[in-house]
């Protein structure tokens, strides 16, 4: 089984899912960072060079070698949710945990320096983040475990995710 962390970008996958395979013993994979890996390119170049469409192609084909491997955790990218098969994969292979946040600590974490590394976000302004919220929010709540985040530490979310697993 795996775990993927699901949500928008800037909620904090990346940090909880070094804490949370650290604490499991499991092993953790960043999908955005491994797309760059295997590309040898930055997501935003993607994005510039060859458009959303081929980089959710990436995507998608790395997920699905990740689903193949087992006691991993994941932290996606925002978007994976946007494909069916991706959702299907993602379930087949694991549980998916929502981490929900606010769009004002979403936009206090990302600042303007991560901004222009996220080009899904365009600007970044609260209109743009809370639009980007509510299509992709209906993806989000079939995750197995929904967590609001908004006032918990790393480690408070980590022990959340444990115990709802668990339970």
């Amino acid at each position: 089984m795996n775990l993927y962390l699901i949500g928008l970008p800037g909620v904090g996958k990346t940090t909880v899912g070094a804490a949370l395979a650290d604490r499991l013993q499991w092993s953790l994979v960043d999908l955005d960072r491994q797309i760059e890996t295997v590309a040898r390119t930055p997501i935003a170049q993607i994005f510039a060079e060859s458009g959303e469409a081929e980089f959710r192609a990436l995507e998608s084909q790395q997920l699905r070698l990740v689903a193949q491997q087992r006691r991993t955790v994941v932290a996606t990218g925002g978007g994976v949710v946007c494909s069916e098969q991706n959702i299907l994969t993602m379930q087949h292979s694991g549980k998916l945990v929502f981490l929900d946040d606010t769009i004002d600590n979403i936009r206090a974490r990302l600042g303007r320096n991560q901004l222009a590394k996220r080009p899904i976000l365009g600007s970044g302004s609260a209109a743009e983040l809370i639009a980007l919220a509510e299509r992709r929010r209906p993806a989000y709540l079939r995750a197995d475990v929904r967590l609001d985040v908004s006032s918990m530490s790393v480690l408070e979310v980590v022990d959340a995710i444990r115990t709802a697993l668990l339970a």
